[in-house]
């Protein structure tokens, strides 16, 4: 019996990721999004929320909640303490996204996941292994532009909040399909179809 594919989707900070994102699921396919497993794995009552209070605080939870905002203030300023939260968080989320793999049925499955190289080899030791991983690409300088327009950041904010992750010019090396998008929207979609139609070509060889 196949195995399902597992492509990665992966990009930078408002490079337009989750616009792919969307579009392929309107499309009709699964995408197990990491980015509301990390949310579901430090909702109040989690063992993943203790952790961060013990970490980083009891100030940083209020009413139950996490306070996020007060926590992207310490961690995109400090690196230690940015990778002391990954420490405590990206274990508990490797292990809910490859319980959502292992419950997949469908033959293509994408994983949304925006520190995808970043921790990929920590993924491999949770048993996630990705056919491929899609990159949404965008230069720096429209990243910057596109992040303070939409978050409502001074520029030093934006650019200290994609320093924080890996350059674009990194994960080109590592993408195996890079989604070019400068363009439009419409644009953008058309090398989604192109890229989804391949897949399905070969899913269909291997039967």
């Amino acid at each position: 019996m196949k195995r399902n594919r597992i492509i990665g989707i992966t990009g930078g900070i408002a490079t337009g990721k989750s616009t792919a994102v969307a579009y392929v699921r309107e499309k009709g396919y699964t995408v197990i999004d990491s980015d509301l497993l990390a949310r579901e794995v430090v909702a109040p009552g989690t063992d993943g929320l203790d952790a961060i209070q013990a970490f980083f605080g009891a100030d940083i939870v209020v009413d139950g909640q996490l306070n996020r905002q007060r926590l992207g203030e310490i961690v995109f300023q400090d690196e230690a303490k940015r990778h002391a939260l990954n420490d405590i968080v990206h274990p508990l989320v490797y292990e809910a996204v490859k319980e959502r793999i292992d419950h997949c049925v469908e033959a293509i499955v994408f994983v949304d996941s925006p520190l995808l190289f970043e921790g990929i080899e920590k993924a491999k030791n949770h048993g996630i292994r990705y056919d491929e991983v899609w990159l949404i690409d965008l230069n720096e300088e429209e990243q910057l532009t596109r992040l303070i327009a939409r978050n409502g950041l001074t520029g030093t904010e934006a650019k200290s909040r994609i320093d924080a992750q890996w350059s674009m010019e990194k994960k080109r090396e590592l993408a195996d399909v890079i989604l070019d998008n400068r363009g439009s929207r419409e644009q953008l979609y058309r090398q989604v179809d192109d890229e989804i139609k391949r897949i399905e070509e070969a899913v269909r060889d291997d039967k």
